[in-house]
């Protein structure tokens, strides 16, 4: 039965991760593959061939599985007479290493994931169906097999194949089903809002140059785990999508992206960024009038107000700040001073800046605001050099100098954060994450905001003890 899909129908499953490039059957032939992507097709056809989700992840196994885009004129086995064969053909018993198996519970949770995760109902009509194509002394194996899928029951021996998909299901089920948190991001132009995002989601999403400024909104949703892959919901949904393909996704509007946030702290909350235009932009008006429509219709729990340290108190700045002010909770506001890596000694001082701005903000009827000064840019290099993503000449180069510049007690940002009670023996991009004021605020946005803890702070913040790794967290991409 077809139905009609909403653009946010699938919202709520935003930030799904997949376990592909571990699936049991990678090792097997092209013709079995071929097989088994013939079998899923026949459940997701019949129970959802009207539904964007199954169908995207479905293309998304073809593509791991063959490394091409299959074409469904050769995957649809429409009629059940048709399918069983296949279906028959793709559980059956195989002999390898002297030993014997078989995938039919891998297939069964494979089947579930595409067409049912959301919905057990649904997996249970398909469960049955599955169940007539196979003898009848699987059936009970299959019962278990669906209540450690749909109720987190532990799996019994000789199932041990499907344990990948289980252990996939359970911490996607797990983590989706965990309260989401908003944060919605804004700035004028030039404020480094882009990099900042980009530099706490760990990797390059959001455009960055001045020309290729952000149109309009982006929901960005965190994963459970790294899967390799970044993916699109809306205005299509697809997984693993190129830089190109969200670069077009931006021009026709609306997007809602999902990957997996690296941070330097560790964290398991979900969570969604929303990018926002710039507002003071004189060729596009319309970006202003967008962003001040978002911080007023759109439902988010915290607000991240971007300033340009370098450009502090301009008429567009203030007028701006006024309209937050009187639009926004103010409880629900943090302030972020980036570009403090472009002070010069001698010429600027962080803590008057930050004193003038927390002047600014009280005369707008904030008490004691939250300012959290950071080099988003730093951050940024500190992220990929992290995450195994090439530094550029330049950019190592940089990366050299920040840390160095960080290091010098009047830019040590860690100042005007809770202080992290840590080990001596702290390795040097933990210390400089720390010192250009990523640790902090990834700190306060990922912990303290998302677990309700977040208070007005004192201008002299409190010493905290905080769990940091003793090694840089190494991040291997599965696919680039």
């Amino acid at each position: 039965m077809e139905h009609t899909e909403t653009p946010n129908q699938y919202t709520d499953l935003a930030g799904i991760a997949l376990y592909l490039e571990m699936h049991p059957i990678l090792h097997e032939t092209s013709t079995y593959k071929t097989q088994y992507l013939q079998a899923l097709h026949y459940f997701v056809h019949t129970y959802c061939n009207a539904e964007q989700l199954p169908n995207a992840l479905w293309q998304k196994y073809c593509h791991i599985f063959l490394g091409t885009v299959a074409d469904t004129s050769i995957y649809s086995p429409s009629e059940a007479e048709k399918a069983k064969p296949i279906i028959r053909k793709v559980a059956s018993i195989k002999f390898r290493h002297f030993k014997f198996f078989s995938y039919r519970f891998v297939f069964v949770a494979d089947c579930l994931f595409l067409c049912a995760f959301h919905d057990e109902t649904k997996g249970k009509q398909i469960l049955d169906a599955i169940k007539s194509f196979y003898s009848a002394r699987y059936h009970d194996k299959c019962n278990l097999l669906f209540d450690a899928l749909y109720h987190g029951k532990a799996l019994e021996p000789g199932m041990e194949l499907a344990e990948i998909q289980v252990d996939c299901w359970q911490k996607n089920s797990a983590f989706l089903n965990k309260p989401l948190t908003k944060i919605l991001v804004t700035a004028n132009m030039s404020a480094g809002k882009s990099t900042l995002i980009n530099a706490l989601i760990g990797k390059p999403l959001v455009r960055t140059s001045q020309e290729a400024c952000t149109k309009t909104l982006c929901h960005l949703y965190n994963k459970p785990f790294e899967d390799g892959f970044v993916d699109l919901y809306y205005p299509s949904i697809q997984f693993g999508v190129a830089d190109t393909t969200l670069s077009e996704a931006e021009n026709a509007g609306l997007r809602q992206i999902a990957s997996y946030y690296h941070m330097i702290t560790p964290y398991d909350s979900r969570v969604c960024i929303i990018d926002t235009p710039g507002v003071n932009s004189a060729i596009h008006r319309e970006h202003g009038r967008l962003t001040k429509k978002a911080l007023t219709e759109e439902s988010y729990d915290w607000l991240v107000y971007v300033l340009n340290a370098n450009y502090l108190g301009t008429d567009d700045e203030f007028a701006y700040l006024r309209f937050v002010s009187e639009t926004v909770p103010k409880k629900k506001t943090i302030f972020v001073l980036n570009k403090v890596d472009n002070f010069q000694s001698g010429e600027d001082s962080i803590e008057e800046s930050i004193q003038d701005i927390r002047k600014d903000l009280c005369a707008l009827g904030y008490e004691n605001p939250i300012i959290c000064p950071i080099s988003a840019y730093c951050a940024l290099l500190i992220k990929k050099k992290v995450n195994g993503l090439l530094l550029d000449e330049d950019e190592n180069d940089s990366l050299d100098m920040l840390s160095k510049k960080f290091r010098r007690p009047k830019y040590d940002l860690s100042q005007y954060y809770a202080r992290p009670e840590i080990s001596a023996d702290k390795d040097e991009i933990t210390d400089i994450s720390i010192r250009c004021g990523l640790y902090g605020l990834e700190h306060i946005l990922f912990h303290e905001c998302v677990n309700g803890s977040l208070h007005q702070k004192n201008e002299k913040p409190e010493r905290l003890v905080l769990k940091i790794p003793k090694k840089p967290l190494r991040i291997d991409y599965v696919r680039r």
